[in-house]
């Protein structure tokens, strides 16, 4: 019979009985620190009008997550079906969605947006087109939805620079559907470029998760003048017939329905402070040379970032552990 501390689990999820699930980490890596800023800003998401869709979920943590939130709708979707998925589901009682097979080409040829929130971790760095995957998302989105985006990127890169990792001289691939990983301000101008702004970033262990609002086009505040020439003018080039509708999406509709209360800006996520955004997380218990390790790794994180920005990065507030009732923005 299947046990859930033994099956091949991919997150660290705290069952109602008792059960932690191993999750895809050993004891001295903190467990699902690839959600950490995703799940830190749920904290600060008015939910309780929202459809939301998580592509890529895999055990469910950041879909479940959302429904804990008060997450009106709230669909989860995987490339394939996890049995560890459904056992979860059932132990949590959630009215959670499960659309399996399901790439995010499914969602490319959409014809009226249809959701509030969109959370999309852990996929950018797997597919070859990240900037036509991003145009998708946004035309996935109601005026005003949010993306919460979550990929691998090039820490203490201030170049506007992606990186196609096949490529990258001297550089073992330690899985080859590991693809383009973007610097902090080449994965923002990517955003603003598809048609979001960018609102707040968390840097954790070489994972950057971005808050971003789908707004219209002429209305974007860009981190770059560039970009904002791009916003402005692409629109007018008759020759170029790309996926983005600048024009299209700055037309009126309709806005979505949630609003967002918490810090706005870059912060770097302090790994050994950090504490369960929820109750369905469990504690990261590692060994004092282990915590000594991401302590050292967190401050030279950190430096990086601030170097890569020419500021002090703040460090993103720690939650006080529990589940919190988010508050409207």
């Amino acid at each position: 019979m299947s046990d859930a501390t033994t099956d091949s689990w991919f997150h660290a999820l705290r069952l109602p009985d008792g059960t932690v699930t191993p999750g895809r980490f050993d004891r001295d890596t903190p467990p699902n620190y690839t959600l950490w800023g995703a799940l830190a800003l749920l904290r600060h998401l008015d939910l309780a009008a929202a459809d939301c869709l998580d592509i890529g979920t895999m055990d469910g943590l950041m879909a479940f997550s959302l429904a804990r939130a008060g997450a009106r709708s709230v669909v989860a979707t995987d490339v394939v079906p996890r049995p560890t998925f459904e056992r979860a589901r059932a132990a949590l009682g959630l009215d959670v969605g499960y659309r399996t097979p399901f790439l995010v080409s499914d969602v490319a040829d959409v014809k009226e947006p249809s959701w509030d929130l969109i959370a999309c971790c852990g996929v950018l760095y797997h597919v070859f087109d990240p900037l036509p995957l991003l145009v998708t998302l946004r035309r996935n989105l109601r005026p005003q939805g949010w993306l919460i985006l979550e990929t691998q990127y090039l820490k203490g890169e201030g170049r506007a620079r992606l990186s196609f990792e096949p490529g990258e001289a001297g550089k073992a691939l330690r899985h080859a559907n590991t693809f383009f990983r973007p610097s902090h301000s080449a994965l923002c101008a990517l955003m603003e470029t598809a048609g979001f702004e960018v609102v707040t970033t968390i840097a954790t262990l070489g994972r950057l998760t971005v808050l971003a609002r789908a707004e219209r086009p002429s209305a974007i505040r860009t981190r770059s003048a560039s970009t904002r020439r791009v916003l402005d003018r692409y629109r007018h080039y008759a020759n170029y017939r790309e996926a983005v509708d600048h024009a299209g999406l700055d037309a009126a509709s309709a806005p979505a329905v949630v609003g967002y209360s918490g810090p706005v800006g870059d912060f770097v996520l302090d790994t050994t402070t950090r504490r369960p955004a929820s109750d369905l997380e469990p504690e990261w218990r590692p060994s004092a040379a282990a915590r000594a390790r991401y302590r050292l790794r967190d401050r030279t994180a950190w430096l990086a970032a601030s170097i890569a920005r020419r500021r002090l990065l703040p460090h993103w507030p720690q939650p006080d552990g529990g589940l919190s009732r988010p508050r409207s923005g």
